[in-house]
């Protein structure tokens, strides 16, 4: 038989697969001994997602090179990728796109890359058709846009679903629909993106959203059967829906729609509060990012709902997330606003992830009999993240199972990296509800650590009404958020001390806010500030209606006009502009599905005017008790300074700038007492 037809050998067909294997596993062995690549300019950088990018091969320009002036003389198209650290998605995108060498090679050669660190410059988070990008329930985590010479986008990418992958094929398809649009001239985005700026900025002349139809929306989108609100598979906690529907004394709706979430794998039981999101609406696949916002936007919510509903599992949530917020994410120079872990698609983490066999030898012998109650066993919690799905065992057992997990944080891997740290619009916001939180809950102990925070928004402090983004001076742009962020910390800072140079200080900065950012045209509250020749500025200086991690500016902006100005004798005059930005918000909100609970919370407040003012001696304590009793009014201690009209000693009753008092402090409390 000729040699061509014979059969190899078994022998050797068995030696060259073990040959063959062998070389695959010491390619695995040494794959760790091969140095990483040498660090790119973006090593140094601002910017924890820009810093991200330091090994990759991509040339990233940053805002401070003037991409777009690049763009325009190279004439090429640019290639935005807006994210931060902090999201699971954008290390995603790193890890299995940006790092493909056919991608990078595409992008050096044929566009001017940038790379826009959201933590940094949070008014370009949604910045391009965010009203699209909102109603397809993307993850405001991350996008790419790709955009012509002109700085007109053409191309938007994002994970809009539970299911949308991230890969290089489906940015290189990108990439040339995004050169035939510009050889075609045919810009099919920045048509979108202009009719969605018109929405934001100029809306059509009709009756808005009210109130009641967007809460009547809301009860539609709740999800009976897994609480929440699942977006497209994607299960996220949204802070201020539930605090609209509070504000209505729809307390028991709120409470259905948040137990399921509670009693389920999103609660972080090992280091404590919440993870941010997960990818289907039981809570089976959580992703490990944690940010600051949405766990102390909880605390406030869980204050209120407990004291309304009664519920102890309510206030040991409540007591939980300030707990976190306080313990995991303050550190010596500053508060962070996300920390995250390698929770990337394939990637195991032995810090939350664990199987049963595991959990039982982590744990002394007489507490091995919970983790049965841990819901490992569980086929759909295929993420093996331990929770508790019974309150009334945990309550009637809370220091046996504070143990298990205790054992499970002692015995598990470093904690993971942090990001976002030292920026205004988090630290501020994020001190504001903890105080606003332990405030409503008579925590004496938890309200004394939230106050001591306040030093860390203070340092933002320039002249006598102005702030600043970092207090790094790290290049991030100036932005509404950075103000309101400060004003809330100094109203509550107010409300539960009564110190008057924080009243003054959160006054005049809200009084500068809206020097920069109404525009008395358009009667709106602009993001960011238009600058002179930058073409990003007709973006990133849009209308901020819809929610991210935090409260939407605009929301913001209304919200503490209304607080401000019960605090205030002449209430109307501080709310004029708040008045005005409703009438086009309220216009605007038509086009937006969801995600504007906060815009309508703030709306509410506005339209109740309602508060309560408290003098004499014991005004902060007084006031303090009674702002217990009624989570969602503004109770406050009155003072000259604040309102010079209110001189005799009592409580007082204010709504549309009149008063009702004053009463005994009794009887305040049984009046307060059937508040929503």
């Amino acid at each position: 038989m000729p040699v061509w037809g014979r059969r190899e050998s078994y022998p050797m067909v068995v030696a060259t697969m073990a040959v063959l294997t062998g070389v695959f596993a010491l390619t695995a062995v040494c794959r760790p001994l091969i140095p990483p690549p040498d660090e790119n300019d973006m090593a140094y950088a601002p910017g924890d997602f820009v810093r991200s990018a330091s090994r990759q091969s991509v040339r990233w320009r940053t805002l401070a090179a003037d991409p777009f002036l690049e763009a325009r003389r190279l004439d090429r198209p640019l290639l935005l990728a807006i994210g931060s650290a902090g999201s699971w998605v954008s290390r995603s995108a790193d890890k299995q796109v940006f790092s493909e060498p056919e991608v990078a090679e595409r992008l050096n050669r044929e566009f001017v890359c940038v790379r826009i660190d959201t933590d940094l410059n949070p008014e370009w988070t949604r910045a391009v058709v965010p009203v699209t990008s909102v109603n397809e329930g993307a993850d405001p985590g991350w996008s790419v846009v790709l955009a012509a010479p002109s700085g007109n986008p053409l191309v938007w990418m994002a994970r809009t679903n539970s299911r949308s992958g991230l890969d290089a094929p489906a940015l290189l398809a990108a990439l040339l629909e995004c050169r035939r649009q510009i050889v075609l001239n045919e810009p099919r985005l920045a048509t979108i993106a202009e009719r969605d700026r018109l929405i934001l900025l100029d809306p059509p002349e009709s009756v808005g959203l009210t109130l009641q139809e967007y809460v009547l929306r809301l009860a539609a989108r709740a999800s009976r059967e897994f609480g929440g609100f699942p977006e497209n598979g994607v299960q996220r906690w949204h802070p201020w829906e539930w605090r609209l529907l509070l504000l209505g004394g729809l307390k028991d709706d709120v409470a259905r729609n948040v137990d399921p979430l509670l009693k389920g794998p999103l609660v972080n039981w090992i280091d404590g509060g919440l993870f941010s999101s997960c990818d289907r609406p039981d809570g089976g696949v959580v992703k490990f990012d944690s940010a600051a916002t949405i766990n102390s936007d909880m605390a406030s919510v869980l204050a209120w709902l407990s004291v309304r509903s009664g519920d102890p599992w309510h206030r040991v949530h409540a007591e939980r997330l300030i707990d976190a917020v306080l313990d995991e994410f303050v550190t010596s120079d500053g508060l962070y606003a996300a920390r995250f872990l390698n929770s990337i698609e394939g990637d195991s983490d032995r810090r939350y992830g664990m199987q049963p066999r595991s959990a039982l030898g982590r744990v002394s012998p007489q507490d091995r009999g919970f983790i049965d109650r841990l819901g490992l066993r569980d086929p759909k919690n295929e993420s093996q993240v331990p929770f508790v799905s019974d309150p009334g065992h945990y309550l009637a057992n809370r220091e046996a199972y504070d143990r298990v997990f205790a054992a499970f944080k002692k015995t598990a891997r470093e904690p993971r990296a942090r990001s976002g740290k030292d920026y205004l619009h988090v630290t501020g916001a994020v001190v504001a509800r903890l105080i606003e939180a332990a405030r409503w809950l008579g925590d004496k102990p938890r309200l004394r650590r939230a106050l001591a925070l306040l030093p860390l928004v203070r340092v933002y402090e320039v002249g006598t009404d102005d702030v600043r983004h970092s207090i790094d001076d790290a290049g991030g742009g100036v932005t509404l958020g950075d103000y309101t962020s400060y004003a809330d910390a100094m109203l509550q800072g107010y409300l539960a001390t009564g110190d008057e140079s924080a009243l003054r200080r959160g006054r005049a900065t809200l009084d500068r806010a809206r020097f920069l950012f109404f525009d008395t045209d358009l009667k709106v509250a602009l993001n960011g500030l238009q600058r002179e020749g930058d073409i990003s500025s007709p973006w990133t200086a849009l209308p901020q209606l819809a929610d991210t991690e935090q409260e939407a500016t605009t929301a913001a902006f209304v919200r503490l006009s209304a607080m401000y100005a019960q605090l205030d004798p002449s209430p109307l005059d501080r709310t004029k502009e708040a008045r005005e930005v409703v009438a086009t918000a309220t216009r605007s909100a038509k086009s937006f599905e969801f995600r504007v609970g906060g815009l309508y919370h703030a709306i509410g407040l506005l339209m109740a005017d309602f508060s309560v003012a408290v003098v004499g001696q014991q005004a902060v304590d007084d006031a303090s008790a009674l702002a217990h009793l009624a989570p969602g009014v503004t109770v406050f201690p009155s003072s000259p300074t604040c309102r010079p009209d209110l001189k005799n000693p009592g409580v007082y009753f204010l709504r549309a700038g009149r008063a009702d008092g004053p009463v005994s402090l009794d009887q305040a409390r049984l009046r307060l007492s059937s508040a929503p």
